[in-house]
């Protein structure tokens, strides 16, 4: 098959709208990945201060307690951010319509949200041994749940209105302020899980209180309501919530299962594996960001270019780093968590494939969202999801944290070889000229890219 970006009179992948395109995402990529530099170092301090504070047992309470919330959130959010992303990005609606249907859900859905995280931290058999310590935390688990909804809110908003910048910043807000507070309230208090969760709590509520605020100026400091608006963004963000809620379990239920058969210790040790691991997924993270609404704002026939594109040089990136990270693993553990946290480079090692898929998944996943197709997103989700399931009650008790890892990263390697496969049919584009980089996208780099950066950094 021909390459769909050759066509007649045309020797290279660079048209108008694909310069253009690049250009956006690239004025807001190098904001981000400016961010995603401070981020990277942030979350590697965060991540040190937290576990060397913590030790294995408390890291692996930590890790359960701030995972559980985002699985409620994930279930219950109906979908609402989702869909509002999409409406804004074809700017159907004003945005004090959108926010004020946005107070009107969060104020319902959170008390509904925190009712049912009552319901589930009632479960005794949550963690093997250690079920005392989550009594003693739930308030902080629960008062944390109608924020953790306003955050993500907000941030899709953020998203939404192409306000990317103030969302770097919350973002670097979020990485800074909990470790500060938590060093703060342990020398007050040394007790590093209590002062852990009261930072993470506390830190969710003022990145989302803010984001509100800046949302509010935006919207020239007036709300409205839309009754058709509610009915659009639940319309498209439903059929997509369902995606959003399988993906959050394959990427956290493992904690749960581990926390069951293993207990907290274990629990610690994986969620240092994949904190490392996931800290990776920065730089993909930084261009996925403003690619969603970018992509959503796009036709057919400007993202055939735009793209592959992309997802070819995240792809590249992707591979360098994760061969880096898998060469030097032994290395970095001992050097960021000590000695005492070698059991987690195995199942880091093991997490790696699934890191480089789920590199891609996020852009395939964008822009088969704006192809009007979420309902495809769920089906490929929930499949990945039960599968994920299965893995994990097969594999963690005889094969332990090692068993979670590989189940994860099987999970995300077949949802992304799904979406990929239906991606290609779609677009009619060949596999290889959407994963490879070829001589043409290199001259494109230099001549058009290279420029536009070297004049932004004048």
């Amino acid at each position: 098959m021909k390459d769909p970006l050759l066509k007649a009179g045309k020797k290279s992948p660079p048209t108008a709208g694909l310069n253009k395109s690049l250009s956006i995402l690239g004025k807001f990529s190098l904001s981000t990945l400016a961010v995603t530099a401070i981020l990277f170092i942030l979350r590697m301090v965060k991540n040190i201060v937290f576990t060397r504070l913590l030790g294995p047992s408390g890291r692996g309470i930590y890790g359960l307690l701030t995972t559980i919330p985002g699985l409620i959130i994930s279930f219950g959010n109906l979908g609402f951010g989702l869909g509002s992303v999409y409406l804004l990005s074809k700017k159907k609606y004003a945005l004090h319509k959108v926010l004020g249907n946005a107070f009107l859900y969060l104020l319902l859905q959170g008390a509904i949200l925190a009712l049912f995280g009552v319901v589930l931290l009632s479960f005794k058999g949550i963690v093997k041994a250690d079920y005392y310590i989550i009594e003693k935390f739930s308030f902080l688990v629960l008062a944390a749940i109608p924020f953790l909804l306003a955050q993500h809110t907000g941030g899709t908003l953020l998203l939404g209105i192409k306000d990317i910048h103030f969302y770097n910043i919350l973002q670097i807000l979020f990485s800074a302020f909990p470790m500060l507070l938590m060093v703060l309230l342990w020398l007050i208090t040394k007790d590093a899980l209590f002062s852990a969760m009261v930072a993470w709590t506390v830190t969710i509520a003022l990145v989302a209180v803010i984001s509100f605020i800046q949302l509010y100026k935006k919207a020239g400091k007036r709300v409205g309501i839309s009754i058709s608006y509610i009915k659009e963004a639940f319309s498209f963000g439903l059929r997509g919530n369902i995606s959003m809620f399988a993906n959050e379990v394959v990427r956290r239920i493992d904690i749960l299962f581990i926390a069951y058969f293993l207990g907290a210790t274990q629990v610690g040790y994986y969620a240092v594996s994949v904190s490392v691991a996931e800290i990776l997924l920065a730089l993909p993270d930084a261009i996925a960001l403003p690619f969603l609404p970018i992509r959503m704002g796009m036709d057919s026939s400007e993202a055939a270019s735009f793209s592959p594109f992309v997802i070819k040089y995240v792809l590249l990136i992707m591979v360098f780093v994760c061969g880096i990270t898998a060469l030097a693993g032994k290395a970095i553990i001992f050097i960021l968590y000590g000695k005492n946290f070698f059991p987690a480079l195995v199942p880091m090692l093991c997490l790696l494939p699934g890191i480089l898929a789920l590199s891609l998944y996020q852009f395939l996943k964008a822009d088969i969202y704006s192809m009007n197709r979420p309902g495809f997103i769920s089906i490929v989700s929930l499949i990945t999801m039960i599968s994920n399931l299965v893995l994990n009650y097969l594999m963690i008790p005889p094969y332990g944290i090692n068993g979670a890892a590989i189940s994860s990263s099987i999970s995300y390697a077949v949802s992304t070889l799904i979406l990929f496969a239906f991606f290609l049919r779609k677009t009619g584009l060949s596999w290889d000229a959407v994963l490879l980089v070829k001589k043409k996208d290199v001259h494109f780099i230099m001549d058009t890219i290279v420029p536009q950066i070297k004049n932004r950094m004048r």
